[in-house]
């Protein structure tokens, strides 16, 4: 957000167990503020699945009220037309896995690596321009 020239609003920052039942929950505590955001980033799609439900049990329209996107291209995004960021777990499994057994059997001393893998922005129906007025 700053990176972004964008105010950083500390109360907008919320945690939340990983699920959507306390997605919901918690980001209702947020939806209902005279000044709440034009945008939900969730940590994942099934929390992200319960902002948006959350939203639309207090009246808000996604995308029209509310943009919301989750993270990891679950397997009921694509079907609930929720945007996301796509990643490959399974080949983050397998790095980290590739990871660890070098540190376990090499001879060498582990070093400090930094691996980047992968995403995709995915674009569906939860995401839309901000709101006006």
């Amino acid at each position: 957000m700053a990176g972004g020239g964008l105010p950083v609003v500390e109360a907008w920052i919320l945690g939340s167990d990983w699920t959507a039942e306390a997605a919901a929950r918690d980001s209702a505590e947020l939806l209902v503020l005279a000044d709440r955001p034009t945008a939900i980033v969730a940590a994942s799609d099934e929390m992200a699945i319960g902002v948006r439900e959350s939203a639309r049990r207090l009246g808000l329209r996604v995308p029209e009220d509310l943009s919301v996107i989750g993270i990891d291209d679950y397997v009921l995004s694509e079907v609930l037309g929720l945007s996301t960021v796509r990643q490959d777990v399974a080949a983050q499994g397998r790095e980290a896995a590739r990871l660890l057994l070098r540190s376990l059997v090499g001879d060498e001393q582990p070093t400090e690596e930094v691996v980047v893998m992968p995403t995709e922005l995915v674009r569906r129906d939860s995401t839309g321009p901000v709101p006006r007025g």
